[in-house]
C-alpha cells in the first residue's frame, strides 16, 4: 500500500512540478523568437540557459514519475499508431532547446520514407530526451546527432521497423 501511496504522492507532485515548467519553457520559447523585442546577446544567452536548464528538469521530472510507477506496479504504456517523423520531429525541437545555451551542437539525419510506428510516443520522446541530456552533460563540446532509419523487413520483423540512435561526434550513445 505504501508504493501506491508513494506513486500518487509522486504524481501530484509532478503535475504541480510539470505546470510552472510548461509556462517557464514557453515564455523562454517566445523571449529567444522575439516576441517581446530583440535579446541581446548576453540576454539571449541567459534565456538561452533557461530554456535548456528548464528542458533538462521537465525531462528528470518524468523520469522520477516513471520510476515512482513503476516501483507501485502502475506504469502503464498508451501505444497507438504514430508518424515516427511526428515523434522525432518533437524530439529535435527538445534537444535543440537542451544544446542551445552551450558548445554542443545538434543535428538530425533522417532518412526519407521513415514507417510509422506503435509505440507509446510521450515515453520514447521521454526516452530519446533523457538519452540527449545526459550526452549533452558529458560532451563539452562536439555535436550530438540524432539519427533515424527504415529497418528492412526480417524474421523479427516482417513489416521493417525504424532504427533511432543517438550519437555524440560518433560514438553511439
Amino acid at each position: 500500500r505504501s508504493r501506491e501511496q508513494k506513486a500518487r504522492v509522486f504524481a501530484g507532485m509532478s503535475h504541480d512540478l510539470r505546470s510552472p515548467l510548461n509556462s517557464v519553457i514557453g515564455f523562454t520559447d517566445l523571449l529567444l523568437k522575439g516576441m517581446d523585442g530583440e535579446l541581446t546577446p548576453p540576454q539571449k544567452a541567459s534565456v538561452s540557459v533557461i530554456a535548456q536548464e528548464s528542458e533538462r528538469l521537465m525531462v528528470l521530472i518524468g523520469d522520477i514519475l516513471d520510476t515512482a510507477k513503476l516501483d507501485a506496479g502502475r506504469f502503464e504504456l498508451d501505444r497507438a499508431w504514430v508518424p515516427s517523423v511526428e515523434i522525432l520531429t518533437e524530439c529535435s525541437a527538445g534537444a535543440k532547446r537542451l544544446t542551445a545555451s552551450n558548445d554542443v551542437k545538434f543535428e538530425e539525419e533522417l532518412q526519407p520514407g521513415l514507417p510509422p510506428v506503435f509505440v507509446d510516443k510521450e515515453r520514447v520522446i521521454q526516452a530519446l530526451l533523457s538519452l540527449i541530456a545526459r550526452a549533452v552533460d558529458v560532451a563539452e563540446r562536439g555535436t550530438i546527432r540524432l539519427r533515424a532509419s527504415r529497418l528492412r523487413p526480417s524474421e523479427e520483423l516482417p513489416g521493417g521497423g525504424l532504427d533511432v540512435r543517438i550519437v555524440d561526434d560518433q560514438r553511439l550513445i
